[in-house]
């Protein structure tokens, strides 16, 4: 039997609950954090448990800014301070509403190539991350509109 079977089969009561309010990928990440932040909720699946450790808050760096959603420090010369990726303080990548919330599709695709640059993606890459995300992976929800 494959490793994921049981935590998938732990998952389902809460995917039928809810139906499609939660994709699967939600459902899965979100166990993987009660996993990561509580390695004793594995001890039921009968997995082996690791004690994870995410290190010290004080080496991480989330830019200059001290207001979330800010970007008014992380750019110079239209340029993206190193080694930030993420274009505003407080997301993990880009502003799903465009660069603050403009709706631009234009400045949102030169955010996308700054941000997924750094992650050393071409345009062609860049694409099928978002396009297969929001296709396959009911990106930003799930609900019906």
């Amino acid at each position: 039997m494959p490793a994921w079977i049981k935590p998938v089969a732990y998952c389902e009561p809460v995917k039928r609950k809810y139906g499609r309010s939660v994709s699967w990928g939600d459902l899965i990440i979100l166990a993987g954090n009660v996993a990561h932040w509580n390695p004793w909720a594995l001890k039921p699946l009968a997995l082996p448990v690791a004690v994870l450790t995410t290190g010290k808050q004080t080496l991480l760096y989330w830019g200059a800014e001290t207001k979330w959603l800010a970007a008014d420090k992380r750019f110079k010369d239209k340029k993206l301070e190193s080694p930030l990726a993420a274009v505003q303080m407080g997301l993990i990548y880009v502003n799903p509403e465009g660069p603050g919330g403009s709706h631009d599709p234009l400045a949102a695709a030169e955010h996308m190539r700054l941000s997924f640059g750094r992650m050393a993606m071409n345009d062609e890459e860049i694409v099928a991350l978002v396009a297969g995300g929001h296709t396959l992976g009911k990106a930003h929800g799930a609900q019906d509109r």
